[in-house]
């Protein structure tokens, strides 16, 4: 490993990441795209330049100047000498100025719609000014802008729409309370059922996100088991792809849950509610889980039997009349055993 690269992972590890030493692949979706490979690049060795590079060139496609500075800041470290390692002033003061141009713009269609009272363009207007303000990167303007949407919504689409481009920013903020909040809307305030099972899977994905960030991973796993149809999924690739939300729910689930309901929500498969379909790794590993539980409470119940019968046959050998003898020692050490051997397998289980 040149140099360079062993100073900027030796920062890395000294900052509490976590340093990935094989190659994971790289799954890159929509929105998450950038996030995801400046996040290779922070803790892949054998990635680290591609993915900066990657994430570099990705940063310069948008308008959000404060993700160039990230990742330039990292490959500055991480390989110095490497072209994207010297700062792109022009594009930075290039794409600031047309920002701020465009803002103006919007700002002023925006202002002729409200002066003209007409409902439809005034949501549309806040709508565009929200998406280029969460572009630049400019969360809490975005935000701003959607919930101005609310108001001029006429129909329950518009009220979802809303919701959704509101969820969108909360995730980038990692504002996980909010999200439960607004994902619970989008429910309840559609009262027809078509468009609620369309909307269920993106509703369940963003709810299982806020629940993992919120570290509650038995209602993260459950959210994720029951996303419903991978051909709706796919629609929202830009908050978690079909692979993320299957291999989320697998892991989660064998991390919280209980044997049983590992059986239930994992491994029996209900061929009238499609699923998404789990990686092959994760499946194996819940099904080796399980077969090693069921083999050591075989075990468990082989020992308890096999004491219940030992225990029974020292009863039935009574003492001489007027007798007071004890146990002999090796039936002392029988019981021993037999009962550490139980004990033995219940803390497997556990």
């Amino acid at each position: 490993m040149a140099s360079g690269l062993l100073g900027f992972f030796t920062a890395m590890e000294e900052q509490g990441r976590i340093i990935v030493n094989g190659s994971p692949p790289c799954a890159s979706l929509g929105r998450t795209r950038f996030d995801r490979l400046l996040l290779i690049g922070q803790c892949s060795v054998p990635l680290c330049l591609d993915a900066l590079k990657a994430a570099i060139a990705e940063a310069k496609k948008g308008k959000d100047i404060q993700r160039y500075r990230d990742a330039w800041e990292c490959i500055r470290l991480a390989a110095p000498d490497e072209p994207e390692a010297q700062f792109d002033d022009a594009w930075v003061t290039n794409t600031g100025k047309t920002n701020k141009n465009f803002t103006h713009q919007l700002e002023a269609e925006l202002k002729g719609y409200k002066n003209n009272l007409i409902k439809e363009s005034i949501r549309i207007g806040n709508r565009d000014l929200g998406e280029h303000l969460e572009a630049m990167g400019n969360l809490n303007g975005a935000a701003d802008a959607y919930l101005k949407m609310r108001s001029d919504a006429s129909v329950s689409f518009h009220v979802i729409d809303t919701n959704k481009h509101i969820i969108g920013v909360l995730l980038q903020k990692r504002d996980w309370a909010g999200i439960l909040a607004y994902a619970n809307k989008l429910t309840t305030s559609n009262p027809t059922l078509e468009d609620t099972t369309t909307e269920q899977p993106y509703q369940r994905m963003v709810t299982g996100l806020a629940y993992l960030g919120s570290e509650r991973y038995y209602e993260a796993a459950a959210c994720f088991l029951d996303v419903g149809d991978p051909i709706i999924c796919q629609r929202y690739n830009d908050v978690a792809s079909s692979n993320d939300v299957a291999t989320y729910g697998g892991l989660l689930a064998l991390a919280s849950m209980d044997r049983d309901a590992l059986q239930r929500s994992v491994l029996v498969t209900v061929s009238s509610e499609p699923r998404v379909a789990m990686q092959m790794n994760v499946l194996q590993t819940v099904r080796d889980y399980n077969k090693e539980a069921l083999e050591r409470l075989r075990r468990m119940s082989l020992a308890a039997a096999d004491l219940e019968v030992k225990g029974q046959g020292r009863k039935g050998a009574s003492s001489p009349a007027g007798s007071s003898s004890l146990p002999g020692l090796s039936d002392i050490l029988l019981e021993e055993s037999i009962t550490n051997g139980s004990a033995d397998v219940i803390e497997g289980v556990a």
